[in-house]
């Protein structure tokens, strides 16, 4: 059994190595009335940000990683074709993993050449100037959806969940891409989930993941295996967000929904994902830390504030009133208030 365990989180991660988320007015009558959660920010006030890396990743290669792969997304957002880089393996790093997380738009659209100097290679997989317009239009989508999402003045809470709600409702989920599996992995990424709208869980998370670094949201893409009744094991993907020093799990991937989104994977602990859905703690893994994740990193969740959301469907947020309106599994209204959780 620890074999095939061993073997699932292999090929979960090695595919990302390869690859290598308004005030509501309700009246006493109406509560159960749907709102508007999209914000329009008219003014427009969010910008895109080519340097994002999680604080795992940070913590696991360091420095010197981090900024060479910032020169990289400088280099080919100018179209160059040369990035400073101390050595081959970085290189790969920056046009592989890294990429999938951190910049998402040059996945399967360049790669490193020969490294030598302190300067590396960039290799356009199509031609230059159609990859360039398309990384421009990545950008300008990037800024819509936080924009249409997000005001100014939301909190980070405020963020994490209406990017969920955004999430969850406007993506599908490509059981195509799954069935092919391993076999279609050179296509899969969190830029092909931005553009055709549906995706696997490493791309949903990916993407989720992305739109919480933009806005300075600290978080992982996490991973690992629910052992399900029937005895099949299954490697999944999400994501791990950290809040106000506190860690917990967000699943855009198993909230997704043509009605309301699911509140029961939103900042969930490390019990509720492991006896509810079936994915022992132990196995779970940051970045590319593998089953060394948890000898390497502090990343428990144990922080149960958000539990009264579990047992509902997300409605609203009342932002004067800092609270989060649901319909509970009964079919009754309900406010949660988040005050002083933000």
């Amino acid at each position: 059994m620890q074999n095939r365990i061993k073997t699932l989180l292999a090929v979960l991660f090695t595919a990302s190595l390869i690859l290598a988320g308004s005030a509501l007015v309700v009246s006493a009558a109406e509560e159960t009335a749907e709102p508007e959660n999209i914000s329009n920010n008219e003014e427009g006030h969010f910008t895109f940000d080519p340097h994002v890396f999680g604080s795992r990743h940070l913590e696991q290669f360091g420095p010197e990683m981090r900024d060479a792969f910032f020169s990289y997304c400088d280099a080919i957002r100018n179209g160059e074709d040369y990035f400073d880089c101390p050595d081959q393996d970085t290189a790969t790093w920056c046009c592989h993993r890294l990429s999938h997380l951190f910049f998402p738009a040059a996945l399967h659209r360049v790669e490193a050449g020969v490294c030598k100097n302190g300067r590396a290679a960039i290799l356009y997989l199509i031609p230059k100037e159609e990859y360039l317009e398309e990384q421009k239009a990545f950008e300008e989508e990037i800024i819509s959806i936080l924009n249409d999402c997000l005001s100014d003045d939301y909190s980070d809470l405020e963020k994490i969940l209406a990017l969920y709600e955004y999430m969850t409702i406007n993506y599908e989920y490509d059981y195509e891409m799954l069935d092919h599996g391993v076999e279609w992995m050179d296509r899969q990424s969190a830029y092909r989930c931005l553009t055709e709208k549906k995706g696997i869980c490493n791309e949903i998370a990916a993407l989720y993941n992305y739109l919480l670094l933009q806005v300075g949201i600290d978080s992982e893409e996490i991973g690992g295996i629910a052992h399900n009744p029937d005895g099949s094991l299954v490697a999944h993907s999400w994501v791990f967000v950290m809040l106000n020093g506190k860690s917990y799990h967000v699943d855009p991937t198993y909230g997704l929904s043509t009605d309301r989104p699911p509140l029961r994977y939103f900042m969930m602990t490390d019990q509720v994902r492991e006896e509810r859905d079936w994915m022992p703690k132990e196995e779970y893994m940051i970045g590319a830390a593998g089953d060394e994740s948890r000898e390497l990193f502090d990343f428990e969740a144990v922080s149960d504030e958000f539990s009264e959301l579990w047992y509902g469907d997300y409605v609203g947020m009342d932002r004067s009133e800092k609270e989060i309106l649901f319909i509970n599994y009964w079919g009754n209204p309900q406010r949660f208030s988040y005050a002083g959780l933000e």
